[in-house]
């Protein structure tokens, strides 16, 4: 439909609408005692009311205000005309079909100029450089998989698009004036970079900063981020990176001051025999107060970059020695690794069990492999089984079975740590 034939479908539509409601509520006027001439100047009220409504709504949508005052004054106008529509349809013992038949053309207008107003505000918006939220497109097999996580994701992108929105476009406080043209034009290309980059997470920052200047060794990188107010330093880019710096030449300018002295952690900082440290020990080492504000999964790949031959096992004790407690199978997990050693448990080549045939004693074998994690058991059990079992049916049978497992492990964990604080507080047995 081009142009035209849409100007010619609007107008057709407002006529009829005009002309159906005019006529109900001259017929009601009448039916009143109401003279021709008021019921006539009746109609022409109402109907000049309607239209100036669509009217001044279509001047604020074109502007790229959301019109809402003009929007709601002619919704009011179309539940008045639905409702004379109703009463003229039962003066004429037309029943619901007439009520219906009188009232589908001002409902049909103001259908139709919603769409056309919200197309409207949209392209005025677009040519003020404005970017609404839209939800990211995962898919529907990322979703099925990983709900959590998408989710998740989803909210993070709606808090940062919340935040840019925000930052870029400060609401003005009673009392207060707009940034004058002049200081908008001397914000400088540093100050739009530095804006940038205090919205983003410093791993991203790392990463564009990187993309943008390969050439750059870490600590090239790393200065030049501070320069934009990063606060990274050239390990934690080295991390990022999965780059090896040389032994014994870190750069520990933004390390952190350790607590106290740590004879454990030096020791494990140490190689063979205490020669130079393991470059891997002194980052984790710098970044050990900053895994509580990180996400796990987050910190295991960032790990994994750095050393990728460790196995999923290795990688949880390492991050274990450095207070983060991560198990082997949200390793696997992070790392996208669960098939190969799981279809190997539930295909008999490794652990105490036979082959798995069910989807019971494949929910069972994983278990008793540590799986906790539904998502993690859901594809292994579908990969080894095939089409004949679903999703839903392994997710049900795992839930009911992990269930008591847990309530047990959540229950020695409390025993266990009440027994601490009692041992603790009573200063001890002698």
């Amino acid at each position: 439909m081009n142009n035209r034939a849409w100007t010619a479908s609007r107008v057709v539509v407002s006529v009829a609408a005009l002309i159906t409601a005019g006529w109900s509520l001259y017929a009601v006027s009448r039916h009143y005692g109401a003279p021709i001439l008021i019921a006539g100047a009746s109609v022409a009220v109402f109907d000049g009311i309607a239209y100036g409504c669509q009217y001044l709504a279509t001047v604020a949508s074109t502007a790229g205000r959301s019109g809402f005052g003009a929007r709601l004054a002619a919704l009011f106008m179309v539940g008045v005309s639905v409702a004379l529509n109703i009463k003229h349809a039962q003066l004429i013992a037309g029943g619901p079909t007439a009520a219906l038949l009188f009232a589908v053309p001002s409902i049909g207008l103001l259908a139709i100029a919603e769409l056309d107003w919200a197309g409207g505000r949209a392209d005025a918006r677009t040519a003020r450089g404005e970017q609404p939220y839209r939800l990211p497109a995962y898919g529907g097999w990322a979703w099925l998989l990983a709900p959590r996580t998408a989710a998740q994701s989803v909210r993070t992108a709606a808090l940062a698009h919340i935040q840019h929105t925000h930052t870029n476009d400060q609401p003005l406080l009673s009392g207060q004036s707009g940034p004058s043209p002049d200081t908008a034009l001397t914000k400088t290309g540093t100050d739009a970079v530095r804006e940038y980059f205090a919205m983003v997470n410093p791993i991203d920052a790392i990463h564009v900063a990187h993309n943008s200047q390969p050439a750059l060794s870490s600590a090239e990188l790393a200065s030049l981020l501070v320069s934009y107010g990063v606060p990274v330093d050239q390990v934690q880019v080295d991390i990022v990176l999965g780059r090896r710096g040389p032994a014994g030449n870190v750069d520990r300018t933004g390390a952190l001051p350790a607590p106290g002295p740590q004879p454990e952690l030096v020791a494990a900082q140490s190689g063979p025999s205490g020669l130079a440290p393991d470059p891997l020990r002194v980052a984790l080492a710098q970044l050990q107060d900053r895994f509580a504000a990180m996400d796990p999964g987050e910190v295991i790949r960032i790990i994994d970059k750095l050393q990728p031959a460790l196995s999923s096992q290795r990688l949880a004790d390492l991050l274990a020695d450095y207070g983060l407690n991560v198990t082997r199978p949200a390793v696997d997990l992070a790392l996208r690794r669960p098939q190969a050693e799981l279809l190997a448990v539930l295909s008999g080549q490794s652990g105490p069990g036979p082959a798995a045939a069910t989807a019971t004693t494949a929910v069972e074998a994983l278990i008793e492999y540590g799986v906790r994690d539904v998502d993690l058991a859901i594809p292994a059990v579908c990969a080894h089984l095939g089409p004949a079992v679903r999703e839903d049916t392994v997710r049900r049978l795992f839930d009911r079975k992990v269930k008591p497992i847990r309530e047990a492990e959540t229950a020695q964990t409390t025993e266990a740590a009440e027994a601490d604080s009692i041992g603790k507080g009573g200063g001890g047995y002698n």
